[in-house]
């Protein structure tokens, strides 16, 4: 009780905090379009798409490839996703490898089987400062309907300029080739904030621009949170505005709770996702999310 009590005061005295949050909530009003990550893993997706600042394991490949120079293990992941309701109904799957121990450079792989088609991604990162790393990584998408694949690419940076305080920069989709567009892959401009209280509450802030998409407002944001319950057990949520949401494609509004565990060398993470508004007029559909992933 003592150390929520800290986390609470904490919180109030945060003045930086509190303007982020109230930009948040100032992005929810005006709702905000945006495109989003490739592939869902259970704790982005419980924490509403958000994370970029603060990966966790494997899923830097998707999410930030600058943040695995942070990520010093050899991991092993996979990941799983059920998806039903008006929107659709389908299941993807994920196997990934990282390398976050090397004294060269720091990489991961991954291959995703989904309803709509196959991704690779494989990204690098390298250390360029003590507290500070960039990131490249191309990925390869294979549509299911045997179109023309396409090739893409991201750079990402991510710093620690204050001790709790992680900032990340993700530019996504690097070169807006015809095909890519045709599919939603816009370039995407994501700068990704996190917040880390005595390491009990963590606050996941993403706003996004697309400066070049077609049609509505280019901004939109993700937001989340998670709470250390203690022994490696994790509480998470999070909420997202007419963003999209990668198994089908199309832009929505939603929530999403999980919960996650850390062991020494295994870590386990439940995510439940609820769309409740699409941009095409169709609502509720439901996602169950499972990863595992093991590191040493």
């Amino acid at each position: 009780m003592a150390q929520l009590m800290k986390v609470f005061h904490l919180v109030l005295r945060s003045q930086t905090l509190f303007f982020s949050l109230l930009l948040g909530a100032v992005c929810a009003v005006i709702q905000p379009s945006a495109w989003a990550i490739d592939i869902q893993s259970p704790r982005s997706a419980s924490m509403g798409n958000s994370g970029r600042a603060g990966p966790l394991l494997n899923d830097a490949v998707f999410l930030n490839p600058a943040y695995t120079s942070f990520s010093p293990a050899y991991g092993v992941a996979f990941n799983w996703t059920q998806f039903n309701g008006a929107g659709g109904v389908g299941r993807n799957y994920t196997v990934s490898l990282q390398d976050g121990r090397n004294e060269f450079f720091q990489a991961g792989v991954a291959f995703s089987q989904m309803e709509n088609g196959r991704w690779v991604h494989l990204g690098a990162s390298k250390a360029i400062i003590d507290r500070a790393s960039v990131g490249l990584s191309g990925k390869l998408f294979f549509p299911a309907d045997g179109s023309e694949f396409i090739r893409q690419g991201t750079f990402s940076a991510v710093g620690l300029p204050l001790d709790g305080v992680q900032v990340a920069l993700v530019i996504d989709n690097l070169f807006e080739y015809p095909n890519s567009v045709n599919y939603g892959l816009y370039r995407e401009f994501v700068l990704g904030i996190r917040w880390n209280l005595l390491g009990i509450v963590s606050f996941y802030y993403d706003p996004q621009m697309i400066p070049t998409l077609a049609s509505g407002t280019p901004f939109g944001f993700s937001t989340g949170g998670e709470i250390n319950l203690g022994g490696g057990l994790f509480f998470r949520a999070g909420v997202f505005s007419n963003t999209f949401v990668p198994y089908n494609r199309l832009l929505g509004r939603g929530m999403g709770l999980g919960l996650g565990w850390m062991g020494p060398k295994l870590s386990l993470d439940f995510g439940f996702q609820h769309v409740y508004d699409f941009l095409n007029g169709t609502a509720d559909i439901y996602s169950q999310n499972f990863g595992m992933t093991i590191f040493f």
